[in-house]
């Protein structure tokens, strides 16, 4: 790395990157200290002896489930065996947990999935697009973009200079807060309570390191390209907010595929985990993620070489990309809004399947179109809003002239 590209970014983001790593490896310890004093809390509750005089086996029923979410059977469950199921780290996918209804539970997938009190999808997830997005657009609102671009260094190397002293340090030292999680809460649990291996754990991680890479670089994308002090961050928003949702819109575009009858081959809202959970994923997930994250990396390098001072304010800094953005986020949020938020095909398979089967299809075929006029029409006001207001500027003017 250049040294005055490393002295500058030293100078100017050293102490944030200080307090930031500081922030989030002491996030992670509390996080697991607090973890393991409930749990403690809860050992001693269970093994007292007025809990086992009042613990009545038929007030708790244990239920199996086959692969298709259906009854097999119901059974009392045992002192013995219920004290292990409120004290097991990692609960099974379609039981209970003692942790006040932190765990989730799902009947549709196939196969054990464990989930558990480590997942702050939304939080972790929102905050690493908050970094990146920050990251540059702070700095073209406080003008440090203007002495850099006139600091005789190349772009490219500000780009990666921003990268390599920022963001390359908070993602390793999120990283090393992970494992240090792990290693508190594993050495702290007594066997067999800590219920898993080394391998699910690592696989789980390994799958939110790479959403947190992808995040980062989505919110130094989103920096980049954004110059209006509202719709830079709303935007942001709106896209984290919609990210959130990609697992469930994977399945729902399943369940088209394969019917709302069929059990969906891969729940993909066990795989998209951001945190410590007992869970095997796909060894392609994180490797697409970070594929991605380097694409947009590349597609970001090239949008800060392009980037014009002079469109400051405006919602696009780089107006010759607008045609792609707009088809970019025109797709991106209509997936969101016609195949999870308000769904009239797969709304149309459920009628069919439950209430009316002779439904007829073209109400929904209907509001789908309606949706996607109306959610493209927003992107292209957005995206093309600087040249809108500039035409009616113009004509405008035009008629004060002809009445002058």
């Amino acid at each position: 790395m250049d040294k005055k590209v490393f002295a500058l970014m030293k100078q100017r983001y050293g102490k944030f990157v200080l307090i930031a790593a500081l922030l989030i490896v002491l996030f992670y310890i509390f996080s697991a200290t607090n973890f393991i004093g409930n749990w403690q809390s809860n050992h001693e509750y269970y093994f007292s002896k007025d809990f086992s005089e009042y613990y009545q086996p038929n007030d708790n029923i244990e239920t199996s489930f086959d692969e298709q979410g259906n009854i097999l059977s119901e059974e009392p469950t045992s002192l013995e065996d219920y004290r292990d199921q409120q004290l097991y780290v990692f609960a099974r996918g379609n039981g209970y947990s003692y942790s006040e209804g932190l765990y989730e539970r799902d009947y549709r997938a196939s196969g054990e999935y464990y989930y558990n009190s480590f997942r702050p999808l939304e939080l972790n997830g929102m905050i690493f697009l908050a970094l990146g997005f920050l990251l540059f657009f702070v700095d073209l609102k406080t003008s440090f973009n203007t002495f850099l671009f006139s600091s005789g260094i190349s772009r490219k190397k500000i780009f990666m200079g921003k990268l390599l002293t920022v963001a390359l340090p908070i993602l390793i030292v999120f990283i090393m807060a992970t494992l240090i999680q792990l290693a508190i809460i594993s050495l702290n649990i007594p066997d067999p309570y800590f219920n898993s291996e080394l391998g699910p754990l690592l696989s789980s991680l390994i799958s939110t390191w790479a959403l947190a890479f992808l995040n980062l670089i989505m919110g130094i994308f989103i920096g980049i390209l954004t110059g209006n002090l509202i719709l830079g961050p709303l935007t942001v928003l709106v896209y984290g907010t919609m990210f959130l949702g990609i697992p469930e819109l994977l399945n729902n575009l399943q369940l088209l595929i394969y019917g709302v009858t069929e059990v969906i081959p891969i729940d993909f809202s066990s795989y998209f985990n951001f945190g410590l959970a007992k869970q095997t994923n796909p060894v392609l997930l994180p490797v697409v993620l970070i594929l991605l994250g380097c694409l947009f990396i590349f597609l970001a390098v090239k949008a800060f070489q392009k980037v014009s001072l002079e469109n400051n304010g405006h919602f696009l800094l780089v107006p010759k990309w607008r045609l792609p953005i707009f088809i970019f986020m025109a797709l991106y949020a209509n997936l969101i809004v016609s195949f999870l938020v308000s769904p009239p095909l797969l709304n149309y398979q459920y009628t069919v399947a439950f209430y009316e089967p002779n439904a007829s299809l073209l109400p929904y075929v209907v509001q789908l179109i309606i949706q996607l006029v109306i959610v493209t029409l927003i992107c292209g006001l957005l995206v093309y809003s600087d040249t809108l207001i500039q035409r009616l500027q113009e004509r405008r003017e035009k008629k004060i002239a002809k009445l002058g």
